[in-house]
């Protein structure tokens, strides 16, 4: 591939990570929207949600709703954004890197970020509806919620890198 065409898709991915950040909001209500229809699958042990904008209406008992709102920090945009950022720096600057593995690398450590988000709030879910507003909330959305986001920006960015970057060794065979 020329470096031409390496630097203008280098570019794209660039400009995808700026422009991730900059349309946040419609990344968030994305997240909203997916989290209402996982929870809506009936597979997940809550009752049905909805969602309007940014934020998630689970239905905890036949008689309270809980709004969950995607913040700007609690938004997987800002995961993702670096990631692309990189990716593209990387496509532009790095020669030794294939294209394909490093666009397959990109899509592979978004997905698992993006997963990862919607099960932080399924998981904070669960834990406001068996233990309440005040032990649940706490517990999953600063301490395992961060812990599990965490885990998975390692996990992502460490995937992204060994797939991106690994070469393939020659195979010899013995006579």
């Amino acid at each position: 591939m020329t470096s031409v065409v390496r630097i203008l898709l280098g570019s794209a991915f660039f400009f995808a990570g700026v422009g991730t950040v900059y349309a946040q909001a419609a990344v968030r209500q994305a997240e909203a929207a997916t989290s209402s229809f996982l929870v809506n699958t009936g597979h997940l042990g809550l009752y049905p949600a909805e969602s309007l904008g940014s934020t998630v209406f689970l239905q905890m008992s036949p008689i309270e709703v809980r709004g969950f709102t995607f913040t700007p920090e609690c938004s997987s945009a800002f995961l993702i954004a670096p990631l692309l950022v990189i990716a593209g720096g990387m496509l532009a600057f790095y020669r030794r890197v294939s294209v394909y593995r490093l666009v397959g690398a990109a899509l592979a450590a978004g997905i698992v970020l993006y997963a990862a988000n919607q099960l932080r709030l399924v998981m904070i879910a669960q834990f406001v509806k068996h233990w309440g507003v005040a032990d649940g909330y706490p517990l999953s959305h600063r301490v395992l919620g961060s812990i599990l986001v965490l885990g998975a920006l390692l996990v992502a960015y460490m995937s992204f890198f060994v797939l991106a970057c690994r070469r393939r060794r020659p195979v010899h065979l013995e006579e």
